[in-house]
């Protein structure tokens, strides 16, 4: 039998938890928060498959809330 070579496979199981990391993140659903406060960001929209603007409160944000569209489309929207 072969050698068994971890680091190969370390590598791939951390690009796998990462891409379901991802996919668990941008799956949360797009949520203003409990907060009154106007600010734009962006979120992975899964019915259009691109990343929106939305309006967030300020607080209480989930996994699914970036700063800006390109974080948002580098975390959530597959290359073609």
């Amino acid at each position: 039998m072969g050698r068994f070579d971890r680091s190969d496979t370390t590598a791939s199981q951390k690009t796998d938890m990462k891409q379901r990391s991802r996919c668990r993140e941008c799956l949360d659903p797009i949520d203003p928060g409990m907060c009154f406060a106007a600010y734009p960001r962006y979120a992975y929209d899964k019915s259009s498959g691109d990343c929106v603007e939305f309006i967030f409160g300020g607080c209480k944000a989930n996994r699914n809330n970036f700063s800006s569209m390109d974080d948002c489309r580098a975390t959530c929207v597959p290359e073609k």
